[in-house]
């Protein structure tokens, strides 16, 4: 089923944790698809999303 155009209002709480994978750097990654996130070790740790085309860094972001 697909869903467009959701809109969402609001907050959001959510707590636990969230592991996201570690890689060594974006080409280390063979043939990735689109949406796949990432954690990049080779830039500063920043998680980054693969568009299609390229890597992207995912808005701003800080350490706990």
């Amino acid at each position: 089923m697909i869903h467009e155009d959701i809109q969402l209002s609001g907050s959001l709480k959510i707590s636990g944790s969230f592991a996201l994978p570690l890689a060594a750097n974006t080409a280390s990654i063979s043939n990735p698809l689109t949406g796949s996130i990432i954690i990049d070790q080779s830039d500063n740790n920043l998680a980054k999303i693969y568009n299609g085309t390229e890597w992207q860094l995912i808005a701003s972001q800080s350490a706990p």
